[in-house]
């Protein structure tokens, strides 16, 4: 043959034949398999890398956002007392000044039956970032390089953390 080339050997019919084509299927199979597991284990990786850098969030950000709530709640707590006593105060002027103007204690009633169903209310956000599932989702967005910024780490630990993870995260889903 020209270039040096080996001409291939005939195949005959037999026993050997057939022992020899179950190898190649088995080999044919066995690179599926390989490449399924290949797969699965790139992906259990990821999930798992995410589990723990998620976990590291919410033990670094975790008690931060509680006390960030207990300081929201003693904040809402102050506004209320306030809101209490400037009730108070303009019902005692408005009493104290309603006999010199006749049916001013009319309006007052009014006024102070209005100013007692305004809510107060709490200026909650009603949703804790830093759970698992919230970090995993925050963990996720920064390693597909996404980044929605909805939320971020607002403690030095936990912007560090997010470097770290961030780096090898992202070098990890570019190669896979």
């Amino acid at each position: 043959m020209p270039g040096g080339a080996v001409e291939p050997v005939p195949q005959r019919p037999g026993p050997l034949n057939m022992h020899v084509n179950i190898a190649l299927r088995y080999l044919r199979e066995s690179k599926k398999h390989q490449a399924i597991a290949r797969s699965v284990t790139t992906i259990g990786g990821f999930l798992g890398f995410a589990f723990f850098a998620a976990l590291v969030l919410v033990a670094i950000e975790g008690p931060h956002e509680v006390d960030l709530r207990v300081a929201a709640q003693a904040e809402w707590h102050r506004r209320a007392a306030l809101r209490n006593e400037s009730i108070q105060m303009l019902q005692s002027v408005l009493v104290n000044h309603s006999n010199a103007l006749g049916n001013l204690s009319a309006i007052s009633d009014e006024l102070l039956q209005l100013a007692g169903s305004v809510p107060l209310v709490e200026e909650d956000h009603a949703r804790w970032d830093w759970t698992l599932p919230g970090a995993i989702y925050f963990v996720f967005t920064v390693v597909t390089t996404i980044g929605y910024g909805n939320f971020t780490p607002q403690t030095a630990a936990g912007r560090t953390w997010t470097v770290v993870f961030g780096f090898f995260g992202i070098v990890y889903v570019a190669c896979h």
